[in-house]
């Protein structure tokens, strides 16, 4: 089979995976919420990574991967890790790490599919509803990205997970709305300033594919990438993730990461 042949069959088998949590038309019904998202009541991102075989499942949920998955791992810039809820729920699909709203509700969450993929889904921690429209943090989202993308390297690690993947990232309910929780520097919500277009889809949806799981520059590199095509769906050419004075100007502002 030539290279070609080869990608489409992994497209399918992602393209598929993809379908059954309602992440392949962000113009659907219900886009982002099938699957764990379901959990999340106002769900406002999602992140995905298949690897390879997305339909073969060979994860064993035991001990040893309890103690691992509770524990507080390495944030990939400076200070605290990231928390990801210290409810711990195994599922008939996945190992999933929330917090927990009540019965069969979560705040947020973080999950580890049997297949070895990784599956984020972020409520108000990704954004907030106001009555012009949500308001999505932009901060806050990045670096939850950056943080779940560099967790999955010791996914990788452990369970001998094999590639190529497919790394999506989808916003919930964008049309109308606004972004905020900036660097320091920019103009903040809800300044008119911050916002001078609105976003006019109803919903985002961008995907790479990835030869080889990237090594932590490039975790973030993946991160910011994701963050520029948001500010692009936005109208805007700057990033504003990243500070725009202070001591860490063109850096990511950890400080505003809350």
């Amino acid at each position: 089979m030539t290279d070609e042949v080869v990608k489409e069959i992994y497209r399918t088998r992602w393209r598929r995976a993809r379908g059954t949590l309602g992440l392949v038309d962000p113009g659907q019904d219900g886009f982002a919420t099938g699957g764990l998202g379901r959990h999340v009541p106002h769900l406002t991102v999602r992140l995905l990574v298949l690897p390879a075989d997305p339909e073969v499942g060979h994860i064993e949920f035991d001990e040893p991967l309890w103690n691992w998955w509770k524990s507080a791992h390495q944030s990939p810039f400076e200070g605290s890790p990231t928390d990801w809820g210290n409810s711990l729920l195994p599922t008939s699909s996945a190992a999933v790490r929330c917090v927990s709203l009540a019965e069969e509700k979560w705040d947020s969450y973080l999950a580890l599919p049997r297949y070895g993929g990784l599956d984020m889904g972020l409520g108000p921690e990704g954004g907030a509803e106001r009555e012009a429209g949500r308001v999505f943090w932009l901060v806050r989202i990045v670096g939850r990205l950056w943080a779940a993308l560099h967790l999955y390297r010791e996914v990788v690690a452990r369970f001998d997970i094999v590639g190529p993947w497919e790394c999506s990232v989808a916003l919930v309910k964008t049309r109308g709305g606004n972004l905020g929780n900036f660097g320091s520097g920019w103009a903040e919500y809800p300044d008119p300033r911050a916002n001078p277009r609105a976003c006019s889809d109803p919903n985002l949806l961008s995907r790479r594919e990835l030869i080889e799981w990237p090594n932590p520059d490039g975790t973030r590199s993946l991160a910011f990438g994701f963050g520029a095509w948001i500010e692009d769906s936005w109208g805007m050419q700057c990033r504003r993730f990243l500070a725009c004075s202070g001591s860490l100007a063109g850096e990511f502002d950890r400080a505003r990461y809350r």
